[in-house]
């Protein structure tokens, strides 16, 4: 059974055809399955990545109280995520 904040949709993209204002290169998208909640982080490198998924962590601990248990990432444009990244992610999960 999939509850609120339970399961987390992640989708690392890369290079838009189109320049952003800031020069962000890649963008972090974060959904909840069950209510899709969703947060749309613009990022100017791949390192940025972490810290945006611990913000969005933070936030729904924080103001919301729930704790997410999965996650599933999803990668267009077969952009490479380092392995420090994936274990990182799956250690802050419950």
């Amino acid at each position: 059974m999939i509850n609120l904040f339970n399961l987390i949709i992640l989708t690392f993209g890369a290079p838009s055809p189109i320049n952003s204002t800031n020069d962000s290169k890649y963008y972090l998208h974060l959904i909840d399955a069950y209510s899709k909640f969703t947060l749309i982080y613009l990022l100017q490198s791949k390192s940025q990545a972490l810290s945006c998924f611990i913000h969005f962590q933070t936030i729904i601990e924080n103001q919301i109280g729930l704790k997410f248990r999965f996650f599933k990432l999803i990668v267009v444009r077969n952009i490479f995520l380092s392995p420090n990244f994936l274990l990182t992610v799956a250690s802050l999960i419950e």
